[in-house]
């Protein structure tokens, strides 16, 4: 299999292919993202898709080659991928200062993207730069660190700092209860509502991909997910082969904050208590 073929089999999505150097590409779970990166040397590549991959993997040209040849092409690889992983520890480094930076400045007010999500009254971390929108931060935990944030404009755009570290990074609302998953923000703001409604403790982590949900349910194996109903339909995917129990809202295109949006909390809370009870709404 040639190398363009092994990386669109991983998700990526490469134009022109580069040489020599690590280089960040759209995937197709994330098309508007660069959530995909690989690094080509002719001989052997590495590939990795962020939503969908812990670790890179190593692909090698098809053909033969002398044991002695092949031990020399072996000691490239292990060198690129030793490389590779200490540029990725030093910018994880980084990122995290910045990120305890940026939350050092930031302020708590109310934020046009939780108004739009339907939360107007609360009060979030809200960071203010000079002739710039204001961008909503929230922070990304690691083993209880900051390990980065995630940065939200007033148009809902997002992005994640430069470098941090994404895989297994959590943000969570956390009222000493029953563990639950959910890929974003805004889902997590829904149900901690509608838990509230029901008067049910929860522990809630926003996981911020449907990847990085699937590595912690592997954390939480007894944790509930919540669904995004998306139409590529990989939120049901990696909520069905998690093996944990889960749920989803029934319509596609829908996250759980749609759905709140959409029924208000005591309709939402009632249709969810139903699926909490493995009760068919």
């Amino acid at each position: 299999m040639d190398f363009l073929n092994f990386a669109a089999e991983r998700g990526l999505i490469i134009k022109d292919l580069e040489r020599g150097r690590w280089a960040r590409v759209p995937t197709v779970d994330h098309p508007n993202k660069r959530n995909g990166a690989y690094f080509y040397d002719g001989d052997y590549a590495h590939v990795q898709n962020w939503a969908t991959m812990e670790q890179p993997e190593t692909w090698q040209e098809d053909k033969l080659r002398t044991p002695f040849d092949q031990a020399a092409m072996q000691k490239r690889i292990e060198a690129s991928r030793r490389a590779h992983a200490q540029d990725r520890a030093d910018s994880q480094s980084k990122a995290a200062k910045k990120a305890c930076w940026i939350l050092s400045q930031a302020e708590l007010d109310m934020h046009a993207y939780a108004d739009s999500k339907g939360f107007s009254d609360m009060r979030v971390n809200v960071w203010r730069k000079p002739d710039a929108d204001p961008l909503m931060i929230i922070p990304m935990f690691y083993s209880g660190e900051v390990c980065g944030c995630q940065l939200i404009g007033i148009d809902g755009s997002k992005k994640f700092l430069t470098g941090q570290q994404t895989n297994d990074a959590v943000f969570t609302f956390n009222a000493k209860g029953r563990v639950f998953l959910v890929e974003g923000w805004a889902t997590a703001a829904s149900l901690r509502a509608v838990l509230g409604a029901l008067k049910s403790p929860y522990t809630i982590h926003a996981c911020f991909s449907a990847g990085n949900l699937g590595r912690m349910a592997k954390v939480f194996p007894d944790a509930f997910i919540v669904a995004d109903n998306d139409h590529s339909g990989t939120g049901q995917k990696v909520a069905q082969e998690s093996g944990n129990r889960w749920w989803m809202p029934p319509d596609v295109g829908m996250d759980f904050n749609d759905l709140h949006k959409q029924l208000g909390t005591f309709k939402t809370s009632q249709l969810f208590r139903k699926a909490m009870a493995g009760v068919s709404a």
